[in-house]
């Protein structure tokens, strides 16, 4: 039995609108100068801090050297095993599939991003 309540609720329109997205011109200007960075902001680094991460690999992994990926990579491997697939760590698989070609995150596939 549909209430008018159930209807009302059925006819809402609801937008999430929670996002943490920069327009393309700050992004441009400001985004990360490489795939690590990219791809270990926003939320996952608290699955990553859950899971028991070294915190200066933690550290290497956000603010590191472009030119060291293939270590601070190696450095938080075993960490992102953990938590790939977490709500967090999936979008991180999600970016990396999605906007660098990379089905599984390998030190390979970061240095070609």
């Amino acid at each position: 039995m549909t209430t008018d309540l159930a209807t009302h609720i059925d006819e809402i329109r609801v937008i999430d609108t929670h996002e943490h997205l920069w327009r393309e011109p700050k992004w441009l200007a400001e985004g990360p100068d490489d795939p690590l960075k990219m791809l270990f902001g926003s939320y996952v680094p608290s699955d990553l801090i859950t899971a028991g991460i070294d915190p200066q690999a933690l550290e290497n992994l956000q603010k590191g050297d472009p030119d060291q990926l293939e270590q601070r990579w190696a450095a938080v491997e075993d960490v992102w095993q953990v938590i790939r697939f977490t709500g967090f760590g999936e979008a991180v698989g999600l970016l990396a599939s999605h906007l660098l070609g990379m089905d599984t995150i390998t030190a390979e596939g970061l240095r070609a991003a």
